[in-house]
């Protein structure tokens, strides 16, 4: 028997509980999973307003050898959960499972906090976009954060680099307060 999925509004998915496939129960990040999962099952929409998944993308073009600074100031409306970064470039082979064309080093300016004490290499750092390396605990940072990020090319040639910062905005302000006095 297969299961079949309909939608009653284009922002609502609901489905016959019997034909739900196990998989389809989630986790909702920052938010009460066991309550999501219990929706799910009891065929009832789960809205999840207080958490959006949100990439923040940092784009640079690198000549030769070319060591360049520059800084992304996050959006002030939430806080935001780093999940992973992803990192490609102009430079990277398309059977490359582990590219090497430019070097990061990342700094938290609104804490002074480094994510590292030198610059590390795009194949530790990032992988690619099919290879990536998540972070196991997530990072979160406060609105108006400002990461400075300092790059470094490693292809001896013209590079376009694209980071991606991907992970979840996160509007419950209130509950990374009631953390903060914890």
């Amino acid at each position: 028997m297969s299961g079949s999925f309909s939608t009653d509004s284009p922002s609502v998915l609901t489905s016959k509980p019997s034909l739900l496939p196990v998989a389809a129960r989630h986790r909702t990040p920052g938010g009460d999973n066991g309550e999501a999962e219990k929706n799910i099952i009891m065929n009832q929409p789960v809205l999840n307003t207080k958490c959006l998944p949100f990439d923040y993308v940092v784009e640079v073009t690198l000549t030769s050898g070319q060591q360049l600074q520059t800084s992304l100031t996050l959006q002030a409306d939430s806080y935001f959960e780093l999940v992973a970064i992803l990192g490609t470039s102009s430079k990277d082979g398309a059977t490359d499972v582990a590219p090497n064309n430019f070097s990061v080093q990342m700094t938290d300016q609104s804490s002074g906090r480094q994510f590292s004490n030198v610059r590390v290499p795009q194949r530790c750092l990032a992988g690619t976009a099919r290879y990536y390396r998540d972070k196991w605990r997530k990072v979160v940072f406060p609105p108006r954060a400002v990461i400075l990020f300092d790059f470094l090319d490693l292809s001896a040639d013209a590079n376009a680099v694209k980071l991606v910062l991907t992970g979840y905005k996160d509007f419950d302000v209130n509950k990374w307060n009631r953390q903060a006095q914890n």
